[in-house]
């Protein structure tokens, strides 16, 4: 099994126009262990593409973990180190056959329904939420839950990263749920100092 870190940064530049893709990977990553989840749902290729290659190649350089959201075709082009898979992305062993065995794959998960259509997946792991809301996106979804977290967890072969509305003192809770650990976008993009904060909640996920 790859290693799974225990934190993930999404970045954004919608909910906040401060810092760039790059700068947010950049400030993430100064904390140190985590994953930077790069999510740019307005993605076009004339206008961010060499954002997107500089930022792996940061993470190649620094030996940081980037996983990109939603392409494959993307993470093929970035060599980034993983993909996450949302519900419409894409048949996950179309996607492991393309980038290899090397590269973490993760998915999107809101029911224990949607956890049973990825049986035999080729995955490393599974994002399950939204646990408290979240101000990122439109899902039409209800939150999760701290108990529906927690029947997915029990259920789940693979490590489950938590979203959706969290917050540093959330962590303890998510993690007596089973999470392996979490994901975050607010927290982190709209706060005074990202960098501190994302080390707050490494602190809190604690060591694998």
């Amino acid at each position: 099994m790859l290693r799974i870190p225990r934190l993930h940064v999404i970045t954004d530049t919608v909910l906040q126009a401060r810092y760039t893709h790059m700068q947010l990977a950049q400030l993430a990553w100064a904390a140190g262990g985590c994953a930077v989840q790069y999510r740019n749902k307005r993605f076009d290729p004339v206008q961010d593409l060499a954002e997107a290659q500089a930022i792996a190649r940061h993470a190649h350089v620094t030996n940081n973990c980037l996983i990109v959201n939603d392409s494959v075709a993307l993470a093929r082009e970035l060599n980034a180190q993983g993909l996450h898979l949302g519900r419409e992305d894409g048949d996950p062993k179309a996607a492991a056959a393309l980038l290899g065995p090397d590269v973490v794959i993760g998915a999107t998960v809101h029911s224990l329904a949607e956890l049973a259509a990825l049986d035999g997946a080729p995955i490393h792991y599974i994002g399950v939420g939204p646990v408290y809301g979240t101000r990122s996106k439109s899902t039409g979804l209800p939150d999760l839950s701290l108990d529906g977290l927690a029947a997915i967890c029990a259920a789940s072969p693979w490590p489950v990263i938590a979203i959706g509305g969290i917050a540093l003192q959330h962590v303890p809770e998510v993690l007596a749920a089973g999470a392996h650990g979490v994901a975050i976008l607010s927290a982190f993009c709209m706060s005074d100092d990202p960098t501190a904060v994302a080390a707050e909640f490494l602190a809190k996920l604690g060591h694998d």
